[in-house]
């Protein structure tokens, strides 16, 4: 799933916390919604006057706030690749919880169906890391 696909997708299921969601999916969503969040912080920046009064602020908020909900969705439908309930992302509220969601969306979703649904048919279920190409020290004995 490229970029494009990933937003559409996402956008299209605005509020839909049922399913499940391939880590690519998930990861171009969280792209854009930082690019969408770093366009929002320049466009204050550059409207703050001299005096470091004005800036509009209000185009950063109401970006914010039309794509949480959809954030907050392909991350339920992520976890939900991983056979995890939702709830798990309450762990955003907690100190250092935020980064052990976002090892869990990094993760391989479970191969087959779970109770969540069907495996994405298109979803690469690789390993997260895998054995490199370069060649092992052998001992000099």
């Amino acid at each position: 799933m490229g970029f494009k696909e990933a937003v559409m997708t996402c956008l299209n299921k605005y509020l839909t916390f049922s399913g499940r969601a391939s880590r690519s999916e998930f990861w171009w969503f969280v792209l854009f919604y930082n690019l969408a969040t770093v366009c929002g912080f320049i466009l204050v920046m550059f409207t703050i006057t001299p005096e470091g009064e004005g800036g509009l602020i209000w185009p950063l908020f109401t970006t914010m706030l039309f794509l949480l909900p959809p954030m907050a969705s392909v991350t339920a439908r992520r976890l939900h690749d991983k056979g995890l309930t939702a709830w798990v992302m309450l762990l955003f509220l907690f100190p250092f919880g935020g980064i052990a969601v976002l090892i869990l969306c990094a993760l391989p979703g479970d191969a087959g169906d779970n109770g969540y649904g069907e495996a994405q048919p298109n979803a690469q279920n690789e390993p997260v890391f895998q054995r490199s190409n370069i060649p092992n020290v052998k001992d000099r004995n």
